[in-house]
């Protein structure tokens, strides 16, 4: 017990440590840029397979969306189907 204590303490010391140099550095370092691999592709200058791409996001999104409200609907009239009949005493003619 005690040495899984010792454990936990120890990377807790270690996850501060790291913390507080990391809040250490001078703020006028400029940030490093990512590889222009990983950067994000600017959508709105782009070739015809960016724009088929974008119109696929886009008919997943609506497809994403139709299936949702169909799901709502279904649910819904599922819970009118099942709802428990009024009795007897209780209806209105």
């Amino acid at each position: 017990m005690r040495k899984i204590l010792f454990g936990v303490a120890t990377i807790g010391t270690l996850l501060a440590g790291g913390v507080a140099s990391a809040d250490a550095a001078p703020l006028s370092v400029a940030p490093i840029a990512a590889p222009s691999a990983i950067q994000q592709a600017d959508w709105a200058s782009c070739g015809p397979r960016c724009q088929a791409e974008r119109h696929a996001e886009r008919e997943r999104a609506l497809e994403h969306r139709r299936w949702a409200e169909h799901r709502r609907w279904e649910h819904q009239r599922w819970q009118e189907s099942h709802h428990a009949p009024t009795p007897y005493a209780y209806q209105r003619y």
